[in-house]
C-alpha cells in the first residue's frame, strides 16, 4: 500500500533489481500479494496460498523474499519452499498497545508465529530494537542482520545542510508523523500540548499527519476535538492521507517531529526529520534510541509530565537563543549541541540509513543467501553469464 513501510521495503527491492537487470544482469522479480494499490507489471495480486503454489514462477523461483509485519496467508509458503528464503521482520505493535478487538487478535497471533522465522535462510530486520528481540528468542545470530529503511526524502549523509532551527514569526512549530492510534502516544501529546497552550506557553503550533486508512476512529476523533477547540487559533493543524512530496514539505516547514509512541520497531518518521533537518523529541519506547542517536530529546513512554517537559525545554531553546551572537543550543540527549555541530552529527549519523547503504547491504545479504545453495558457487551481482535467476518477493 501506498505510504506503508513493508511496501516501501519490497518496492526498493524491486527497483534496484530492476535497474540492475536493465543493465544486463539475468535476474527477475516477482513480488505475489494478497492486495495492492500500486501499479506496477512485477507485482501480481494472488488471493490464497494455494493460488500461489499454484504460480509455476513461485515453484521454480530461485530465492524467495517474504516481508512479514502482519500475518497474512501467503507467508505460510514458508514451510513449503524448496530454495533460500529470506524473511524481512518488520516487527509488530504488541497486542496491548491496540485498540480494535480484530487488530489486537492479529497482532497477538502474528507475535506468536514468529518463532516460524527459524525456518528461514536469513532473518532482516529493519532496526537493532527487532534484531534483539529475536536473539532473545534464540534466533541464530549468523543468520540475522540489519538493514535499516531509508527516508523517502532526500539529503541523506550530506553534511552541508542548509536547513535551519528557528522560530519563524515567534513560532516554534511542532510535527507528528504516523499512524493515529493510541499505541503512538498521540493522545499524551494532545494532554501535553493542551496543557501548555491553557497555562500560556502558545510560541508553537502543532500539526499532525496521517493516514485515515490506518487509524483507529477514537484517536482519530480525539484529534479532531482539539482541532476544533485550538484549530481556530492557528494552534493544531490536522493533515490526512497526504503523499510523500507533502510529508516531505511539512518536514521541511517545521522544526521538530514529536513521537511519543509506545513501541516503536523502527519508526522511518523519524530518520525522515533528520534528514530534512527537524530536532526529534521522542520516548525511550523499542528502536527510538537507536534511531535517534543520541541526537534528540528523549522522554519516558506513556510520561506526560515528561513529554510536557521536553517540548517546553525545545521550544525555550528555540525562541531564546542564547550568546552574543544569538545561537540555538539544542538539548540533546548526548548533552547541549549547537546548531552547527549537531547538523554535523546528524549527517554523521544518517549515512548508516542512506539508500546507497540500503542497496549494497541488501546486495551483500543476498549473495550471501544465495551462496549457500549448492547450485551458486559464484557472486551473481558480478556473473552476467549465469544461467538466468529469479528473486521472488512480496509486499502489502
Amino acid at each position: 500500500m501506498k505510504r506503508d513501510a513493508v511496501s516501501r521495503s519490497f518496492m526498493l527491492k524491486l527497483e534496484l533489481l530492476e535497474r540492475l537487470r536493465q543493465q544486463g544482469l539475468p535476474v527477475k522479480v516477482i513480488g505475489f500479494t494478497q492486495v495492492s494499490d500500486i501499479d506496477h507489471s512485477a507485482i501480481r495480486v494472488t488471493p490464497d496460498l494455494m493460488s500461489l503454489l499454484r504460480d509455476p514462477d513461485f515453484e521454480t523461483a530461485d530465492v524467495h523474499v517474504f516481508e512479514y509485519a502482519m500475518r497474512y496467508e501467503l507467508f505460510h509458503a514458508l514451510f513449503l519452499v524448496r530454495r533460500p528464503a529470506i524473511v524481512i521482520d518488520h516487527n509488530t505493535t504488541p497486542a496491548q498497545f491496540v485498540v480494535s478487538d480484530e487488530t489486537k487478535a492479529a497482532c497477538a497471533r502474528t507475535r506468536l508465529e514468529r518463532p516460524n522465522l527459524a525456518l528461514a535462510t536469513r532473518v532482516v530486520t529493519d532496526g537493532e530494537f527487532t534484531r534483539d528481540e529475536l536473539l532473545a528468542m534464540g534466533l541464530d545470530p549468523e543468520r540475522l542482520s540489519v538493514l535499516h529503511l531509508p527516508p523517502t526524502n532526500s539529503f541523506v549523509g550530506r553534511s552541508e545542510h542548509t536547513f535551519d532551527i528557528r522560530a519563524r514569526n515567534g513560532i516554534v512549530r511542532l510535527l507528528y508523523v504516523g499512524r493515529m492510534v493510541r499505541a503512538k502516544g498521540i493522545h499524551d501529546l494532545l494532554d501535553a500540548v493542551e496543557d501548555l497552550w491553557t497555562r500560556g506557553v502558545d510560541t508553537f503550533t502543532l500539526t499532525l499527519a496521517g493516514s485515515l486508512r490506518y487509524s483507529e476512529p477514537d484517536t482519530v476523533a480525539l484529534i479532531r476535538q482539539a482541532v476544533a477547540r485550538f484549530g481556530p487559533e492557528g494552534k493544531i493543524i490536522l493533515v490526512v492521507d497526504a503523499d510523500d512530496e507533502e510529508i516531505a514539505s511539512l518536514f521541511g516547514e517545521c522544526d521538530a517531529l514529536v513521537m511519543p509512541s509506545y513501541h516503536e520497531g523502527y519508526c522511518i518518521p523519524v530518520v525522515e526529520a533528520m534528514t530534512s533537518g527537524c530536532f526529534v523529541v521522542g520516548s525511550d519506547a523499542g528502536n527510538l534510541p537507536v534511531v535517534m542517536g543520541g541526537l534528540g530529546s528523549i522522554f519516558g513512554a506513556g510520561d506526560v509530565k515528561a513529554l510536557r517537559g521536553a517540548i517546553e525545554e525545545f521550544v525555550s531553546a528555540v525562541m531564546d537563543p542564547k550568546g552574543s551572537e544569538p545561537l540555538v543550543i539544542l538539548p540533546t540527549s548526548s548533552g547541549p549541541m549547537t546548531l552547527p555541530d549537531w547538523h554535523q552529527a546528524v549527517a554523521d549519523h544518517l549515512l548508516d540509513y542512506s539508500l546507497e547503504n540500503y542497496e549494497r547491504e541488501f546486495l551483500r545479504i543476498l549473495d550471501e543467501t544465495v551462496a549457500e545453495s549448492a547450485q551458486y558457487r559464484t557472486n551473481w551481482r558480478r556473473s552476467l553469464s549465469a544461467s538466468a535467476g529469479t528473486v521472488v518477493t512480496r509486499s502489502l
